[in-house]
């Protein structure tokens, strides 16, 4: 009986399920490999049980598969990736794309509002260069990037979407450790 099987197995017994629905249900493996769909229901339907009917080893094994805590996350993600990363900003040249001008800010920001929703990856800007308030999207490396994002732009709605050379903003990430180069990647 595989690991998986054996903790449903635990768990159906743990829970007071008959022992015959544990034998009669088709392993996964089986019924994949006989074509024949696998009854959820007759495996386990947890209508016919109680949370009092959880035993307390149950509930052990049931309190050790819990997905971690976002604080045992963060914590484990440098052995994950390493070394401990160091994120910085860079400001060099490139592009952005606006998407939108208006005489009041109001209206600017509830279009960059939804503009971040229908660029959910890219950073959306307000600028205000008188008289108007700006809306851009992106932070663009080389034109040919520039190019792809204005034309995706465009296919959102956005048809007077035009590329604007910009300072803009990119993440240097460097593991702790490494030295710094001063070349241009």
């Amino acid at each position: 009986m595989s690991v998986s099987g054996a903790l449903v197995a635990a768990l159906l017994a743990a829970c007071g399920a008959p022992a015959a629905d544990v034998r009669a249900a088709p392993p996964a493996a089986v019924a994949a490999t006989s074509g024949a769909p696998l009854d959820v229901d007759r495996v386990f339907n947890p209508a016919e049980h109680r949370a009092e009917d959880v035993t307390v080893e149950a509930r052990g094994v049931l309190s050790r598969l819990t997905a971690p805590t976002i604080e045992e996350s963060v914590e484990n993600a440098d052995s994950l990736l390493g070394a401990p990363i160091d994120t910085t900003w860079d400001i060099t040249n490139g592009y952005r794309i606006q998407i939108y001008t208006s005489a009041t800010r109001e209206q600017a920001d509830v279009w960059a509002e939804r503009a971040q929703l229908r660029f959910p990856y890219d950073s959306v800007y307000v600028y205000f260069s008188a008289p108007f308030h700006r809306v851009r999207v992106g932070d663009l490396r080389t034109r040919q990037a520039a190019d792809d994002k204005m034309t995706e732009a465009r296919a959102k709605g956005y048809r007077d979407a035009f590329l604007i050379p910009s300072e803009i903003r990119l993440m240097r990430i460097r593991r702790e450790g490494e030295a710094e180069s001063d070349e241009e990647e």
